[in-house]
């Protein structure tokens, strides 16, 4: 009898499958994983070690190429497992909407030296950068932080989910590796430190994501003018191993254009329209 199959069994396997198999059920005559369009599981050794082969100035030929596109791989599937792709999207509008309203609020400032405009909007746009990365991942089911990440005294937001985690920096100019790289050797050196768990920070904060990375961002311009003060670049950065340069850098459009397509065919209308009897014309039934 334990080999038999019931409607009690089927619907225990059904509860213990997983999410891709479930959706594999509904796309008969196709690869279950890939009607899901669901990732592999992540082999996270191997991604360590191709985040390791990332390093500045590697000279074996063809290794350090290949390592930068093996791990742009990887990352991708491992972005789209653990952060919904509405996150994106509105972080990029999110920070256009912050650059040019940071502007306008420093440009009408009566308060501040024209000379000085330009290091009260950088001041400004920072801080509300970090608020809008907060929001967001509060919105999505991020969990955040305040306290693992201080430079300079400051604290920086860092939120995460998952394998993935994140905070935000302005940055000079986009490809070039800003301080703020640092970041991950200051966040895995905090979570080295002996703590106790005084419930004053959410759970999972004090281990390392895989898929760690920067927020980079940058204005079109440098001059204090609405025209170059606006958002020019937004980019994921993932540091190498050693935090000398940039390993994988994905722009916001690359990560969205990684998430399944949602069908946009529309919902076909059950209602049939009314129609008319013939023999209630004449009787007072049908409206004039």
């Amino acid at each position: 009898m334990g080999g038999m199959i019931t409607a009690e069994r089927i619907a225990s396997l059904i509860e213990d499958a997983p999410a891709w198999a479930l959706i594999g059920l509904a796309a008969p005559g196709e690869s279950l994983r890939a009607a899901a369009q669901v990732p592999p599981p992540i082999d996270q050794k191997l991604f360590k070690f191709y985040t390791e082969l990332c390093i500045a100035g590697k000279t074996t030929r063809g290794s350090q190429m290949d390592s930068h596109e093996r791990l742009r791989q990887a990352a991708l599937p491992i972005i789209v497992r653990d952060t919904p792709s509405a996150l994106w999207s509105e972080l990029r509008s999110g920070g256009q909407f912050v650059y040019a309203d940071t502007f306008q609020g420093v440009h009408n400032d009566p308060n501040v030296l024209p000379d000085q405009k330009i290091d009260d909007l950088l001041q400004r746009r920072h801080f509300r950068m970090e608020k809008l990365l907060v929001d967001l991942a509060i919105k999505h089911g991020l969990s955040h932080s305040m306290s693992l990440i201080v430079q300079n005294n400051r604290r920086h937001a860092y939120a995460f989910r998952n394998d993935v985690g994140m905070t935000q920096s302005y940055v000079q100019m986009i490809g070039s590796l800003p301080q703020p790289a640092k970041f991950r050797e200051k966040l895995a050196s905090s979570m080295d430190l002996p703590r106790l768990d005084l419930g004053d920070e959410p759970d999972g904060a004090f281990t390392m994501r895989n898929v760690y990375g920067l927020i980079a961002h940058n204005p079109v311009g440098r001059r204090f003018r609405a025209e170059e003060q606006r958002l020019g670049m937004m980019q994921f950065c993932l540091p190498s191993a050693d935090c000398k340069a940039w390993a994988v850098e994905l722009t916001i459009t690359e990560i969205l254009e990684a998430y399944p397509a949602v069908s946009k065919r529309g919902t076909p209308l059950r209602s049939l329209p009314w129609k008319e009897r013939k023999d209630d014309k004449g009787t007072g039934t049908s409206e004039s």
